[in-house]
């Protein structure tokens, strides 16, 4: 027997952050050609996805579900992948799309990039997957994300790296949106999924000379924004996001790197001065109010991890000055490695305003009670060596 559903308090804070993203270094980009088919979701749709995909229900048969080709917001072309269940869905829903299978190219690694745009999300989570199998089709391991849980602002990057394990001499791709807990919900579309060989060694000349082209130094982050929170003086107010990311030194050169970050303060929309006629002020809402660490730092291929020289992880306190949240030291980090960038921002009960129009009784540069509204800030990352 299903339960009943489970309604949502209405937040009274929205806070978002938009992502800017800057790369220094030597190299120059290739075009690699994608590996999968009918990553855009075009053409005909049959069963809840498009030709080339499947689609099905793990667990549970959820009571409300979209699975669905559509093109009410595709990132390019005219059709992209939905995905959606409302507030009557159980824990354990599970909506899966999984493509075709595809042959890997023996001794090269692999590389899922896709464009997601999740409108609204909670009590659920996004998770991908990189599936390999034998020549019989059989099962012989996965590379998995961590699960994506934070809404995003408009379509945001994902990347996924994996080294085919011993055996494997096929792959599929994967997603599976999953309810977490009694009246989870969540809406958000899949668009140009592609999948390319990561090897960067080519042949010269003869057979016993190779040249080995040093490429770019690459940073992806999936964007999103803060869960919203509801106004409570008499609380500690805590608002969270985290992203997948990735770091690939191909620069074939060992300098060395650094991913540095800074931000915005976060600004509030004009907000009613009720002190005055028709009169409005903004609110200023520190950055130094996030906290802002990486975690979970694995090694997908290249050089391993050091303890000592890297790449390293690091916790910040946000700022308009760049500071060092991940970095490796000349001679090391020169590989291709995955984490997580978990953000916390604890919501100050006052705030200054920076500006005012109108009347009102206010003055820009006091300190008032926070307000409930739209909060908006940049995060600006730069990756590169000798920074």
């Amino acid at each position: 027997m299903r339960k009943k559903k489970v309604l949502k308090k209405v937040p009274n804070i929205l806070l978002s952050a938009a992502l800017a993203l800057s790369v220094i270094g030597p190299g120059k980009a290739t075009a690699d050609a994608n590996l999968i088919q009918n990553g855009g979701f075009e053409g005909s749709a049959a069963g809840g996805s498009g030709v080339n995909w499947s689609f099905g229900t793990i667990g549970n048969t959820p009571q409300s579900l979209q699975a669905a080709v559509t093109g009410e917001d595709p990132y390019e072309g005219r059709q992209a992948q939905l995905l959606a269940e409302d507030g009557a869905s159980l824990a354990g829903d599970n909506l899966r799309i999984i493509s075709d299978g595809y042959p890997i190219v023996q001794g090269q690694g692999l590389t899922l990039k896709f464009k997601s745009k999740i409108v609204n999300i909670a009590d659920a989570s996004l998770n991908y997957a990189i599936v390999f199998y034998d020549n019989a089709d059989a099962f012989i391991g996965e590379v998995t994300s961590s699960p994506v849980t934070s809404a995003t602002a408009g379509y945001s990057d994902f990347i996924l790296r994996a080294t085919p394990p011993a055996g494997a001499t096929n792959f599929k791709i994967r997603f599976d949106s999953i309810i977490s807990q009694d009246g989870g919900s969540y809406k958000l579309f899949i668009d140009n999924v592609e999948v390319n060989s990561t090897s960067n060694t080519v042949p010269v000349s003869g057979d016993t000379q190779v040249g080995i082209i040093g490429g770019e130094l690459e940073f992806y982050i999936s964007s999103g924004s803060f869960n919203d929170v509801d106004l409570d003086y008499n609380r500690t107010m805590i608002s969270q996001t985290s992203s997948n990311a990735s770091v690939t030194d191909n620069t074939g050169e060992a300098k060395g790197w650094k991913l540095k970050v800074s931000s915005t303060d976060f600004m509030s929309e004009q907000l009613v001065d009720p002190s005055g006629t028709n009169a409005t002020i903004v609110l200023k809402l520190p950055a130094s109010a996030v906290t802002l660490q990486t975690t979970q730092l694995t090694h997908v291929s290249g050089q391993a991890i050091d303890s000592t020289y890297g790449p390293n992880t690091g916790s910040i306190a946000l700022s308009s000055a760049s500071k060092t949240i991940l970095s490796a030291d000349p001679g090391f980090g020169s590989g291709s490695y995955n984490y997580r960038i978990e953000n916390q921002l604890t919501v100050p009960k006052t705030l200054e305003v920076v500006s005012k129009q109108g009347d009102g009784n206010i003055q820009v540069g006091q300190m008032v009670g926070t307000r409930s509204g739209v909060y908006k800030a940049t995060v600006n990352y730069v990756i590169g060596t000798g920074l």
